[in-house]
């Protein structure tokens, strides 16, 4: 894809029922920049919370905001959404979908349990369907995927957060993909554990971390005191 299209940053590596999160769990702030060490992940990570990806539009804009798209690409891409409202919405539908048999699939691996077959076959259609609409191309060196010129728009985004997940979902960084835990006062986010000796515990050590941390020093106290 070229760089009038929508501008697209190329990234190189690119259950029935979603898990229910404990009432105990703290809001996550919206996103701001790559934060799992996938950007598969931060495209799941959009779950929580509930309600924060509601359109096209929304969607795009997260792109941009994680710097998956130029703000050329953006300004493009919501200029064919006001232009294209049904085959956009319908889109993002998909794009959602995606997101949600991808969530499924993930907690089940890192849960070391077999993915629902119903998830496993929506993402065997949709990674096929995102395959069938990207040929290679040289970059800098090595070779990545690009998608066809002449389909330029919404669905571009879509394929490349299949290409990504695929990647991911096939790939030894499974081994690495870990869930920050609700059971302990976790947000319940996915992340890339990139640690040497594989000991990160939380999405983030200043946010979930810190504030679990917190918590045990006060429980420590209370019982301290207790005694």
């Amino acid at each position: 894809m070229s760089e009038q299209d929508v501008s697209v940053v190329h990234l190189d590596n690119a259950g029935e029922l979603i898990k229910e999160r404990k009432a105990s769990q703290e809001p996550r702030k919206r996103l701001s920049r790559l934060e799992a060490g996938d950007v598969s992940l931060d495209f799941v990570n959009t779950l929580h919370p509930d309600g924060y990806l509601t359109n096209a539009a929304d969607l795009v804009r997260w792109s941009r905001d994680v710097g998956v798209i130029t703000e050329e690409g953006t300004q493009t891409l919501l200029a064919g959404i006001e232009a294209h409202p049904g085959e956009s919405s319908a889109v993002f539908m998909q794009a959602m979908s995606l997101r949600e048999a991808s969530y499924c699939a993930l907690l089940a691996f890192i849960h070391q349990a077999s993915p629902a077959p119903s998830s496993v076959h929506a993402l065997q259609a949709m990674f096929q369907q995102a395959r069938a609409h990207g040929e290679l191309a040289p970059m800098s060196g090595h070779l990545a995927w690009q998608w066809e010129p002449a389909e330029a728009g919404l669905a571009q985004l879509y394929w490349l957060f299949s290409r990504s997940t695929e990647t991911l979902l096939t790939s030894a960084t499974m081994e690495r993909v870990k869930e920050c835990p609700p059971a302990q006062g976790g947000c319940g986010w996915l992340f890339v554990d990139r640690s040497k000796n594989s000991s990160r515990q939380w999405c983030s050590d200043e946010t979930c971390g810190s504030r679990i941390r917190m918590r045990r020093l006060y429980a420590r106290k209370r019982v301290n005191k207790e005694m």
